[in-house]
């Protein structure tokens, strides 16, 4: 009920809807960011309480719950990939390559409701806050580099799907250190 799953749901079939039959890890990463039917170049994360949508932003009393982490997953057949951000808002976040045969890159200590700058979680987290500050202005300023380096991760990686283990490993490595 907090969370406004219902709308929440009902937006994310019209989003997805538009692309049936030809969904894929891009469509779902864009849904994923998705602010609403009337997000403009002016949204800005307060301006709707105390709605929801699917990218959604803890805003005050009147909507304390927010995306926490974001997944993505292409079911292959032979070799499936998943793309997660590991962090909140997909919105800010960058999605990054992972098999459930490859291990990840350290990414700190696992994050806990105490800022910890040596974790993941709330070294983006930072950059989300600040983000939020004046969000219209400052994702334009980086959402083109995010988006850039994000097709050519998730492009690569879906040719590299069907390789070797450690190559795979690898290629995860250099993407977390590239974002």
């Amino acid at each position: 009920k907090f969370g406004n799953g219902r709308d929440r749901r009902g937006r994310s079939m019209a989003v997805l809807g538009r692309h049936v039959g030809a969904i894929t890890p891009a469509t779902m990463m864009a849904a994923l960011r998705d602010h609403g039917e009337d997000a403009s170049d002016g949204w800005s994360p307060d301006g709707d309480l105390p709605g929801a949508t699917i990218c959604m932003h803890a805003a005050g009393p009147g909507r304390g719950s927010q995306t926490t982490g974001s997944m993505v997953s292409h079911l292959h057949q032979d070799h499936p990939s998943h793309f997660f951000t590991g962090t909140a808002a997909p919105c800010t976040s960058l999605f990054k390559p992972a098999w459930v045969d490859t291990s990840l890159p350290d990414m700190g200590p696992a994050p806990t409701g105490v800022y910890d700058a040596a974790t993941l979680y709330w070294r983006h987290e930072a950059l989300h806050r600040a983000t939020l500050q004046d969000y219209a202005a400052l994702i334009r300023a980086y959402a083109p580099e995010r988006d850039t380096l994000e097709t050519a991760s998730v492009t690569q990686a879906l040719r590299t799907a069907d390789r070797d283990r450690a190559t795979r490993t690898a290629f995860v490595a250099r993407c977390f250190e590239e974002a």
